[in-house]
């Protein structure tokens, strides 16, 4: 599958953290897509976040405040 250059892949360690970062970017508002992590990249959830690179500072302000551990990939 293809994806847009301007996006990117928020990645976890765990499903809770997974859960939990989902949950805060519904709570603020911030367009995302769950997805299985893309097969370029490796995570050990298997899910991950797909967001616009746009909403990558927003996201990453939220999930500081947390705190959740998390990789971005493009």
């Amino acid at each position: 599958m293809s994806y847009a250059a301007d996006s990117r892949f928020v990645l976890f360690a765990t499903t809770r953290d997974f859960i939990h970062a989902m949950q805060a970017a519904e709570r603020i508002g911030l367009p995302h897509r769950v997805i299985a992590v893309p097969v370029h990249l490796r995570a050990d959830c298997g899910m991950c976040l797909h967001i616009d690179a746009a909403e990558q500072e927003r996201l990453e302000i939220v999930l500081r405040q947390i705190p959740i551990a998390y990789e971005i990939g493009l």
